[in-house]
């Protein structure tokens, strides 16, 4: 069971969530009044190749059960769930929920918070739920876990590919990264959240 307060609780073994791997944008932050496309920020071949190691990663883990995958909507998100599930052979299919796509704009982090909760309430899976989404929606659950703010962790940066585990209240494990350090510090550190 994962909880993150009085109203809001899922019935898992545990929640793993993954930020989605390095894309386009990163590499070319987005300029409010540009046009943008979800289609066209794909994961770069650095993104592919976290994405991959942090299947291998979730395939150590050992997820329990009949466990899901479900995914933010985003290009991104669904590139990098689909890594891993490949790496993991997970039967699928994976999910998609709206609920974990990225912060809009103008957003406020406890408008992230709710959509974020009630999507992961969504899902009553026995087993665990393993998530890929943005670091906005992983900074507000965060926040949520530790009982602050949801725009209280926003100088907490998930690294692409990065796991943090829920159990129960508690945060158990956040941004780890030890299966990417094959890669630079140049390859780990994009601090542009989304």
């Amino acid at each position: 069971m994962v909880s993150f307060g009085s109203s809001f609780e899922v019935r898992l073994s545990r929640l793993i969530i993954i930020r989605r791997g390095q894309s386009l944008s990163n590499l070319k932050p987005w300029v409010p009044g540009e046009p943008y496309s979800d289609e066209s920020d794909v994961l770069t071949p650095l993104g592919d190749r976290q994405a991959a190691l942090a299947g291998s990663a979730i395939a150590g883990l050992g997820p329990r059960n009949q466990w899901e995958l479900v995914c933010s909507t985003s290009t991104r998100a669904r590139l990098t769930a689909r890594r891993i599930a490949a790496a993991t052979g997970h039967p699928g299919p994976i999910r998609f929920e709206r609920g974990l796509k990225e912060k809009e704009d103008d957003e406020p982090f406890e408008s992230v918070l709710v959509r974020a909760q009630a999507a992961i309430d969504a899902w009553r899976c026995p087993g665990d739920l393993v998530c890929v989404t943005h670091g906005h929606v992983i900074q507000s659950l965060v926040a949520a876990a530790i009982g602050v703010r949801a725009d209280a962790c926003t100088s907490l940066h998930p690294v692409n590919c990065a796991i943090s585990i829920f159990l129960g209240r508690q945060l158990a494990v956040f941004n780890e990264w030890t299966h990417l350090r094959a890669l630079s510090h140049e390859e780990l550190f994009i601090h542009r959240l989304d």
